[in-house]
């Protein structure tokens, strides 16, 4: 099949080229262990997983889902709200997909399922406050494209990205934001890896932020087991991620 990205999965925050490498190489060893979420022909989530497979040429995993689900809501239950996203970098998703109107915020008044919601609407399904959605989606105005860039992968907060587009000077701002640290994790279940993200991130931040992220996608998985086709290829992946974590808690120790 001819997979093509949607975009609401385009969407989503891409990883730096030192992330891609590190997740193609964990795919290579590890295999695909997450199915790439589709619908028709659209990838749903899992574009990055879709370009780790090709690279490799692999024939990627997929699941559909039905075609009247709103992909937006079934995006972001596997992937913005299970992940590890930075405030910044859910608000800046959400001033993309905010494109109504106060008015026009109405599920029922839309003749399309791929419906877009208002500033708060949009706020709300990423849990963050209608403010900060509008304070990105002036960052996205205004600021240069990789300004907003770096805001998307992490790099940036919205508050670092406003800074730099109002009181840097427009031939030092590029310089400015090659300075910037990554804030999200980095490939935090890959094996024989250690957490990779902001010194100031403690280890136990970091697994408490794991935890939270392994409950949401469990979560996730309960509400579409019943339509999972290949039921034995899921069961054998989720017995692989079942041994990796007993791993991990012997590691752990008492």
């Amino acid at each position: 099949m001819s997979l093509r990205v949607s975009d609401v999965s385009a969407a989503s925050p891409d990883m730096s080229g030192e992330e891609f490498r590190l997740f193609v190489d964990d795919i290579r060893t590890n295999g695909q262990l997450v199915p790439i979420v589709i619908r028709g022909d659209e990838v749903i989530d899992g574009r990055k997983r879709l370009a780790a497979c090709r690279e490799l040429g692999m024939e990627p995993k997929t699941v559909d889902i039905a075609p009247d689900r709103d992909p937006h809501a079934v995006s972001l239950s596997l992937n913005v709200l299970r992940t590890h996203y930075t405030k910044s970098q859910r608000a800046i998703l959400a001033a993309k997909r905010a494109t109504q109107t106060r008015g026009g915020d109405r599920r029922s008044n839309s003749t399309s399922r791929d419906w877009s919601p208002t500033v708060a609407s949009a706020a709300k399904e990423v849990g963050v406050s209608p403010a900060y959605v509008s304070r990105a989606k002036v960052v996205i105005a205004t600021a240069e494209p990789e300004i907003v860039r770096a805001v998307e992968d992490g790099r940036l907060t919205l508050k670092a990205a406003q800074r730099i587009a109002d009181e840097v000077p427009a031939e030092r701002r590029a310089q400015e934001v090659a300075k910037a640290t990554p804030k999200r994790i980095v490939a935090p279940f890959a094996t024989g890896r250690r957490f990779r993200g902001s010194p100031r991130r403690p280890p136990e931040e970091v697994l408490r932020n794991c935890i939270v992220s392994l409950d949401e996608t469990l979560n996730s998985l309960d509400r579409i087991a019943g339509e999972i086709g290949d039921r034995a290829a899921a069961r054998d992946q989720l017995a692989k991620l079942r041994t990796r974590l007993s791993r991990l808690i012997n590691q752990l120790g008492d």
